[in-house]
């Protein structure tokens, strides 16, 4: 959750050895990195986005660049 409204959803969660619990989440496309969220049963745990793992925003995604190709009847 973030600002009381969810924007996304947690999946597979461990607990790594030296960083302790680890999820893998699927949040909304246009959330900035740098937003807090917040998870669990009752959204009292603090969660954060790997930064490393955004894409960054100037770059054109393999999805539109399928896209435009195919617009463009390139193979």
């Amino acid at each position: 959750m973030a600002g009381g409204r969810a924007v996304g959803r947690v999946g597979t969660v461990v607990e790594h050895v030296d960083l302790g619990p680890v999820a893998l989440a699927l949040v909304k496309r246009g959330l900035p990195a740098d937003t807090e969220l917040m998870t669990g049963p009752d959204a009292d745990i603090a969660a954060v986005i790997d930064a490393e793992s955004v894409p960054p925003a100037d770059e054109v995604g393999a999805g539109r660049l399928a896209v435009e190709r195919l617009r463009r009847g390139v193979q």
